[in-house]
């Protein structure tokens, strides 16, 4: 039986519950409370957690309970628990959890059952892209496999003896709970077994929901109302339940049966932040994840502390869930947890010789020359040491010969002789007041490491003092932490590592950033390859710098590495800024820095208010000095001037033709044959020369040995087109869960730019809808200018144009000017837009037809048909705005918008407003039956035509017309035989709806007559010159 331990370190195990009636629960699972006439143990400066200590079975235990549920509050009080009790070797995380009920299978699961992790996934981590969820699954991003005592001890409990011995211990305990709950004040009935009518599971799609036309209007969707209340209330339909044989077999024989209660099972558990509430969701996610369990601590314990999960199961994390199980599933998951810990072998304890910061023998930490030197002397010694890691943790505590009471404030950044360094905010240090100590009372060092953390407090008498050593790691070279291998197949561009060289050479601290559409992170991963083999003594470092949490991911990758502590937060940003300064020499590799805002760089005037402060800015954590170098890649160019010198960023622009001809050779796997040349030089065209869509191309067609011709006619052919560019395939030298598809690359950008200038993404979907080449600045300004009242409502673009219900007439055209000219800056910086100038000086901008084509596929993708129709709308009432009537003197002018309504008409029939477009179509037929461009009016002619069918009806007047104009579009091409056939409808229509004699007939007469003339048909033009 274990005795009363006399220090903190002693205690081995750990339980850690997350509600009060889990811990409730556990409670009454203790044999002994070593707290029962108050604390005696304290705890760690700094650490808010209140423990419960006592002993279960053979083991002291300390008992934590959470502040609140959630993986970050978990890891919060494992952190903290892990710093004031430093010997413990397991924490086990009991509670209760909704399980997977896995029907009809040798698993079934049914509530009060038990489940045991043997490993813990984190499923809500990852990346929500439009449709779908990625979740990250590299190795660094999984939680680590259990330690090995943990493995071994969930392997002797798969095996029959050891899950029977666990489960005979577990039926025991839970009678002890019950016993002893039935001692305070009746409360045994709290863990009765409910009865198994109670435990119902629905059919995942069967939700719960209000079904008698409530007030809630929840019909089609279910409300918080109907969560709050019970499946009798809502008269859930018992004909939707799911039959299952286990829970038939407990009603039938109506537990007269020397079944175990309940059953326990080993296996993997979902961790997230959200409490799970959806069947259909929960077969998902556990089909896609092999998970048999979803809680909400396990993911924020296992990183902190060695962790078995163990809950009672007490819903079907399904709609249906509800509390009349909780408490029993939280007993059967007590019970668990102590007969798994009597299966749990304690470790020897040290003799009283042996004992860290003992007067006896001093005892060396971790790292040359790092030694307690001690003694410590005094009425009372409380010692303690725990090494792991790298990271060795001191504390005691001492009765001193004090004269009197002192209050010695906290002292921090106290520097101990023979410490390497020695970096602190707080650099002032307070002196003590004169206190007279034991004549033995030292530290003699020397201690040697990364940092000290030192306070005392002195008051009754008794002298606490705690320190942190980081310390050093023996390591034959040079650190290099790198996400991915050397790529082999990339292309040297030598103009860029020329530039690259000179910026950021080997002797010199100096930044530098890689900035454009494509290749910067394969570049920059040649680079830092290449800069190792330069100077091994280098230590370089890779951090992902797309968002915060990556960010902070990859710096604790880092400190893991270095054996640095394990802290979180503020305290590891500047601890691992702090350790790779401290380098002799060192190369930072910052990637995908997109969200410039997250290193502090300005907002628009759109967002100023929500911004993140410059305090809380990722660029103070950044390393400077003069041992090291920091390249970045960024897709936006204002990082040049920003947080590089203006002339120290590289543009990463499109490939030469030779170099995307050597990409396509290389990934593919053969070279380019003197046949197929001339359609690789049309593809790489079609791709613009782009290292990403280049790569991606030439990997499908070695897959798939499809030939270059036949992939550039499917490349062509627009509805195949976009089922090649979204294809995505595995890239080692990419991050996993980060899509590479060429369509859906560019959104995530779009996305932090929506964020940041909405004006700017608002040209960007407008412009979609317009031709890509030579757009005039007008219709980028009137796209800034445009405002949606609502996704379908009203539009109002350009100024003479207003349908907005609260239209503000007059707009500050000057503030109007700036915000164009910081929308069009932005997209220019991201390489979405190019300016080139007009023949007569005018500016005009090309927009990247890669990043059009994805625009227009990410409308597609959220199937939002109401958002394509509000875009194509706008684009076309800007249009009609803009282009003028077609006169001689205008025709400049026309000719100017004239692509732009061939592209933009495509989406005529799915735009609003048709009045507003058949005018642009009538002015832009007119203009080119003046300039007799007879094939681009045929397009015009013909939409209009199905336009004004489709709205007016056949024999509508306007739809007559349209069809004549039509017909003279055929008959100037000289495709006779449709002219006629349509001449002749629209004349027996106008005779029809109009009457012979009325003027549209009689035109239509003569253009029929005409037609009859340009086929050489002289009788049948005579009888139409006769009627006429």
């Amino acid at each position: 039986m274990a005795t009363r331990p006399s220090r903190r370190d002693e205690f081995e195990i750990a339980v850690v519950c997350a509600l009060s009636l889990e811990y409730d629960a556990v409670v009454l699972a203790f044999d002994e409370f070593w707290d029962d006439d108050g604390d005696t143990y304290g705890k760690a400066p700094g650490d808010p957690n209140t423990y419960t200590t006592g002993r279960i079975g053979q083991h002291n235990v300390v008992l934590a309970l959470l502040p609140n549920m959630g993986k970050v509050g978990a890891a919060g009080t494992a952190a903290s628990l892990r710093s004031s009790y430093t010997g413990l070797r397991l924490a086990v995380l009991t509670g209760i959890c909704g399980g997977v009920p896995a029907p009809g299978t040798g698993d079934e699961i049914i509530l009060g059952d038990v489940v045991i992790s043997k490993t813990v996934v984190q499923y809500d981590y990852g990346r929500q892209y439009p449709g779908r969820f990625i979740r990250r699954d590299t190795v660094d991003d999984n939680l680590g496999r259990p330690n090995k005592d943990i493995r071994i001890l969930l392997a002797t409990l798969e095996t029959d003896r050891g899950r029977d011995a666990l489960q005979h211990g577990a039926t025991q305990t839970l009678g002890q709970i019950r016993e002893n709950a039935a001692k305070k004040r009746g409360r045994g009935a709290k863990y009765v077994r409910p009865s198994a009518a109670e435990d119902q599971l629905f059919k995942p799609e069967y939700q719960h929901k209000h079904r008698d036309g409530s007030n809630c209007g929840c019909v089609e969707q279910t409300c918080e109302a109907a969560w709050a209340a019970s499946c009798d209330e809502l008269r859930c339909d018992v004909a939707e339940l799911v039959p299952r044989e286990r829970l038939k077999d407990t009603l039938e024989s109506n537990g007269t049966h020397d079944d175990p209660e309940f059953e326990i099972y080993v296996g993997c558990v979902g961790s997230s932040d959200m409490v799970m509430k959806s069947g259909e969701d929960r077969n998902r996610i556990a089909r896609e994840h092999g998970i048999i369990a979803f809680e909400m601590e396990g993911a924020g314990v296992w990183d902190e502390v060695p962790c078995i999960v163990v809950k009672g199961v007490c819903d079907y994390a399904d709609s249906h869930k509800n509390k009349k199980w909780q408490a029993y599933a939280a007993a059967t998951a007590a019970s668990v947890m102590k007969a798994l810990l009597a299966r749990y072998i304690q470790t020897d304890k040290p003799t009283a010789g042996d004992r860290t910061g003992s007067a006896a023998s001093p005892t060396p930490l971790r790292g040359p020359g790092a030694v307690f030197n001690g003694p410590v002397t005094g009425k009372h010694v409380v010692a303690g040491q725990h090494t792991s890691g790298g990271t060795t943790n001191i504390s005691f505590a001492c009765m001193l010969e004090a004269e009197k009471e002192r209050d010695v404030a906290n002292v921090r950044g106290c520097k101990v002789p023979g410490v390497k360094a020695w970096r602190y905010s707080h650099r002032q240090t307070r002196r003590l007041t004169h206190t007279k100590m034991g004549p033995e009372m030292a530290f003699n060092g020397p201690l040697h490491g990364q940092g000290v953390v030192a306070g005392m407090r002195v008051s009754g008498g008794t002298a606490n003092v705690h320190f942190h050593h980081t310390g050093d790691r023996p390591r034959s070279g040079p650190l290099r932490v790198l996400p991915f291998s050397r790529n082999e197949d990339v292309v040297i561009r030598p103009a860029i590592f020329s530039q690259l060289d000179l910026l950021l050479p080997v002797s010199e601290a100096r930044s530098a950033a890689l900035w454009g559409l494509g290749g910067k992170t394969q570049v920059a991963l040649e680079f830092a390859y290449r800069r190792a083999n330069e100077d091994e003594t280098c230590s370089i470092f890779w951090v992902h710098a797309d968002t915060e949490a990556t960010f902070a991911q990859d710096f604790a990758l880092i400190a893991r590495k270095a054996g640095l502590p394990t802290s979180n937060g503020e305290e590891l940003l500047m601890a691992v800024c702090h350790f790779i300064e401290s380098q002799p020499r060192w190369l930072l590799v910052l990637d995908n820095a997109d969200d410039l805002r997250l290193f502090g760089v300005g907002a628009t005037r759109q967002n100023e208010s929500t911004t993140q402060s410059a305090t809380k800015s990722l660029y103070h954590h950044v390393p400077k000095g003069p041992y090291g170098s920091v390249l970045w890649t960024s897709r936006d160019s204002k990082i040049a001037g920003t947080l590089v010198g203006p002339l120290r960023a590289v543009e990463i622009a499109n490939m030469l033709p030779k170099e995307a001809q050597a990409l396509l050779a290389t990934v593919r796997g053969s070279d380019i044959s003197d046949e197929e040349f001339d359609d690789a030089v049309a593809l790489l065209s079609e791709l613009h020369h782009i290292p990403l869509p280049v790569s991606q191309v030439s990997a499908y067609m070695r897959r798939t040995a499809l030939p270059i011709k036949e992939y550039l006619s499917r490349l062509k052919d627009g509805k195949k087109r976009w089922g090649l560019l979204k294809r995505t395939g595995f890239d080692r030298h990419r991050r996993e869960g980060i899509s590479n598809s060429i369509l859906e690359t560019w959104n995530i950008t779009i996305e932090h730019l929506k964020e940041e200038d909405e004006a700017a993404v608002r040209i960007l979907y407008i412009l979609a809808y317009v031709d890509n080449r030579n757009i005039p600045a007008e219709i980028i300004k009137a796209a800034a200018a445009a405002e949606i009242c609502s996704i379908s409502g009203y539009i109002r673009s350009g100024s003479r144009e207003h349908a907005c219900a609260d239209d503000e007439s007059a707009e500050d055209t000057d503030e109007s000017d700036d915000v164009t000219e910081e929308a069009v800056t932005r997209l220019r910086e991201f390489s979405f837009l190019h300016r080139t100038t007009a023949p007569d000086g005018e500016p005009m901008y090309n927009m990247h037809q890669l990043v059009q084509e994805a625009t227009l596929y990410s409308h597609s993708v959220e199937k939002n048909v109401e958002k394509t129709a509000c875009y194509s709308t706008m684009a076309l009432r800007i249009l009609n705005t803009l282009f003028p009537e077609s006169k001689r003197e205008n025709w400049e002018e026309c000719e100017k918008y004239v692509r732009h309504v061939l592209r933009a008409s495509k989406w005529a029939e799915m735009a609003d407003d048709g009045i507003v477009i058949l005018n642009l179509l009538t002015k832009t037929s007119n203009y080119l039956y003046d300039r007799e461009r007879w094939n681009e009016r045929e397009t015009i002619n013909d939409r209009a035509y199905l336009l004004r069918r489709e709205a007016l009806s056949k024999k509508h007047p306007d739809t007559i017309s349209s069809m004549c104009r039509l017909a003279t579009t055929y008959l100037a091409q000289g495709r006779y035989d449709e002219a006629e056939k349509l001449y002749k409808e629209a004349l027996e229509l106008d005779n029809e709806v109009l009457g012979e004699r009325y003027h549209s007939t009689i035109s239509s007469m003569v253009c029929l007559a005409s037609t009859y003339y340009a086929q050489g048909g002289m009788m049948r033009q005579k009888r139409s010159q006769h009627e006429f």
